[in-house]
Order: C-alpha cells, then structure tokens, then sequence
C-alpha cells in the first residue's frame, strides 16, 4: 500500500507540512542579514512550542477520560458486589 502524498512542496522538492510552514521556510532561506535568520529562527520556534503545547493538552484530555472509565468501572464493580 502506497504511503499519501503530501500535499506541499518546497523549493528543493522535499514536502513541507503546510503552506504556512513553507512560506517561513522559503523567508528563511531569502534572509539576508544574521538579524533576519534569527528573527526567522524564532518564529519557527514559537511555532513549535504551539504545536507542543497542543499535543500536551491532547494528552491530557485523553488521561481524564480515562480516569472518568475508570471511576465508571470501579463504580459498576461496587453496584454489582
């Protein structure tokens, strides 16, 4: 079974995650001055704390439903004893 294309490309053929990311990456890559590729360096940097931040929270979510099963459970184990 063959693996989905990625919708987006870079310049140099490689895909890219969105088009978003790929206008950074393509800024980055037309920076002239250090200054430039630094402020380019942090906007990718705040962006992927975002993307981290989103899947701490994710998790999060996912261990409270389970922690709610798991009170349903012991629950019904006490109904039925």
């Amino acid at each position: 079974m063959r693996r989905p294309q990625p919708l987006f490309y870079g310049t140099d053929g490689r895909p890219q995650r969105s088009p978003i990311w790929r206008s950074v990456v393509l800024r980055w890559k037309a920076a002239e001055t250090p200054a430039k590729k630094l402020w380019w360096f942090v906007l990718c940097n705040i962006k992927e704390e975002e993307e981290e931040e989103l899947e701490e929270e994710e998790e999060e979510e996912e261990e409270e439903k389970e922690e709610k099963r798991e009170e349903k459970w012991s629950e019904r184990k006490g109904e039925r004893a």
